[in-house]
């Protein structure tokens, strides 16, 4: 069933379409939410996704040790620079300008782990 997710997740990457990526559509002007409804959704989204709860819990108890709060300060400080970086304007043209060759990537190297582990299992 893990194997056929993979499969399933790289192929919708793959077949995506440009409007399907997340970027701006049309002449339509962003929506900009509201700072609290922004932390809101990043929130959830980190505390809902089991593959976050898994890497923080996998990274916390190999790395970190039980008296340690420099890597809460280490996380904070990583997850406001991603927010800084893709906030610039300049940067935002960027990673746009190179979404659909990383979903393509992602999706290829998905399908590819997928039918690996299909094959092995």
């Amino acid at each position: 069933a893990g194997a056929a997710c993979l499969v399933w997740l790289g192929c919708s990457a793959l077949l995506s379409r440009k409007d399907e990526a997340g970027g701006p559509q049309g002449s339509a002007p962003a929506a900009r939410a509201d700072l609290r409804q922004a932390f809101g959704n990043g929130f959830m989204c980190n505390i809902l996704n089991p593959k976050t709860v898994l890497f923080f819990i996998a990274l916390f108890t190999q790395v970190v040790a039980p008296g340690t709060s420099l890597a809460a300060l280490v996380g904070i400080v990583l997850n406001a620079f991603v927010v800084l970086v893709l906030t610039n304007p300049a940067a935002l043209r960027g990673f746009n300008h190179w979404r659909r060759a990383v979903e393509k990537g992602v999706g290829g190297c998905l399908v590819a782990l997928g039918v690996t582990l299909a094959i092995d299992n």
